[in-house]
């Protein structure tokens, strides 16, 4: 018995300082060393005294590259104004910053390869993905031509934006990109968008959607937890594939405005958009038309 205990004792204490050893802590941010060999480590973490500007350095330690900032390394740091993305960082995890309410900016080492950004937005290199917002950034904005992609969870928690107008040359809206932006009021959405991924617009206070004739895609829940009285559709003959609880559970008491009156029996017969109880023709079908059209149309707050 006393070898036993003498083993597991022995084992417990050569596991607690693997673990410390494969950890670096350094002004706050807790470091995880991913490759010895090759000497490379990823923010982890960062402690709740943190705060102002941080810097994520090129090297930690002794000599760890800093390749990597995982998911949620900087989550609830409600002090972080700003972060400098290191020089050597090569990867950018998802929620890295939610419900960092302080922080306003992302800027990047001059000698960084890999990231860019627009309005202190991360983003790729050459601007064409957009990757992450600090969810501090306040009012309207209008994501740019040159942007043909977003990250997963991208405006995740911008709780202080109140209107988003998308880029055109954006197809897809994947998984969580806008949920938790609390304050989300209206979405001009792209005339190219085919798809609408799982919880891309949860938690928000949209009220009116005004969706493009393009969409052909909508997955489960993307609406959901929302302030939805009616959903506005362009395409008479080919409703979008509705997964579950696209708009929430009170879809019944939404109203589902469709371009003309053959429309309404499209709907009437399509999988889950027969849900709708009240399923009728927009009142100035060509108005919306021609607005959309104009790509002014997303969700407004009145007609």
């Amino acid at each position: 018995m006393k070898s036993i205990k003498y083993i597991l004792a022995a084992f417990a204490m050569f596991t607690a300082s693997t673990l410390f050893a494969q950890t670096i802590e350094d002004k706050g941010i807790t470091y995880r060393i991913l490759s010895a060999s090759d000497k490379t480590a990823a923010v982890v973490k960062c402690t709740d005294e943190i705060e102002g500007d941080v810097v994520i350095p090129a090297n930690v330690g002794e000599g760890y590259v800093v390749t990597t900032i995982a998911d949620s390394a900087f989550l609830k740091c409600s002090g972080i104004t700003t972060i400098t993305i290191g020089s050597n960082v090569k990867e950018v995890g998802r929620h890295i910053v939610d419900h960092c309410f302080a922080m306003t900016d992302f800027k990047v080492d001059d000698n960084n390869r890999n990231f860019s950004t627009w309005k202190g937005i991360l983003s790729n290199k050459d601007q064409s993905t957009l990757i992450c917002c600090p969810p501090g950034k306040v009012g309207t904005l209008t994501i740019p031509e040159t942007i043909l992609s977003l990250a997963p969870a991208a405006f995740s928690t911008c709780k202080k934006l109140a209107e988003i107008s998308i880029s055109d040359n954006v197809k897809v809206i994947p998984e969580e990109t806008f949920k938790g932006c609390w304050g989300l009021k209206q979405v001009h959405f792209p005339t190219q968008l085919e798809k609408i991924a799982y919880q891309a617009f949860a938690n928000t206070i949209l009220q009116k959607l005004f969706l493009p004739k393009s969409l052909r895609v909508i997955e489960d829940e993307a609406f959901a937890h929302n302030s939805i009285t009616e959903v506005n559709v362009f395409d008479p003959q080919n409703p979008p594939t509705l997964g579950k609880d696209v708009f929430g559970v009170e879809t019944k008491v939404m109203r589902l405005y469709v371009p003309n009156n053959a429309a309404i029996q499209v709907y009437r017969r399509a999988p889950r958009w027969n849900e709708f109880n009240v399923i009728m023709v927009q009142y100035d079908a060509a108005k919306y038309t021609k607005r959309f059209e104009a790509k002014e149309i997303g969700t407004e707050q009145g007609k």
